[in-house]
């Protein structure tokens, strides 16, 4: 997109540079929202991470059709300051949550499943994707669908923890009351109680 935006203009003469400052952007904010994500563990937990990383998408991607409608090339950068945490964070608590529902000795392969689908299917058939929406209606269109989109997401998926809160708490609280142990989504007691 920064290159069809910068066609035509004075920053295609730094169109390079621009696009080494995005994938800067983009990959110096992730390790940091990796190791602070402990905190948003702990004091969310992983299914309500999940749902701010949808929110964070949402303003990524709205950003980004938004610049790549009105704004100028260097605008795009300011969108992609979202891209850390939505790695960093989406990231960790797929882990977290895919260690969570795990069966007992599965642990290591769920896990691996996740990464797979996540770091590989998820990307290439992004990619193809992306790229064929890009030449049909313009990245502009393809980042407001795609914004649009992530705020449908983020509301079922905000709906479906009120349901799915409800059921884990009884089952968890059936554990208790039946002498079984009670972690939370990452290895820390739960602070359900009998």
């Amino acid at each position: 997109m920064q290159e069809d935006m910068a066609r035509g203009t004075s920053a295609m003469d730094y169109l390079k540079l621009l696009q080494g400052f995005t994938l800067f952007v983009q990959c110096s904010l992730e390790a940091p929202m990796m190791f602070i994500n402990h905190w948003f563990m702990r004091r969310f937990g992983a299914q309500r991470v999940i749902s701010l990383v949808f929110l964070m998408y949402v303003i990524r991607f709205l950003g980004l059709a938004a610049s790549g409608a009105w704004g100028p090339v260097w605008s795009t950068l300011v969108a992609e300051l979202m891209n850390g945490p939505c790695y960093g964070l989406g990231y960790t608590a797929t882990v977290v949550y895919a260690a969570k529902v795990s069966p007992a000795g599965t642990n290591t392969t769920v896990q691996s499943l996740v990464n797979v689908l996540y770091e590989s299917c998820g990307y290439a058939l992004s990619l193809f994707l992306g790229g064929m929406m890009c030449e049909a209606i313009g990245c502009p269109t393809m980042y407001l669908i795609l914004g649009i989109l992530s705020v449908v997401i983020f509301i079922l998926h905000v709906v479906s923890l009120h349901f799915i809160s409800s059921s884990d708490a009884v089952t968890q609280a059936r554990m208790v009351g039946s002498g079984g142990s009670v972690e939370g989504c990452d290895g820390w007691p739960s602070p359900v109680v009998a």
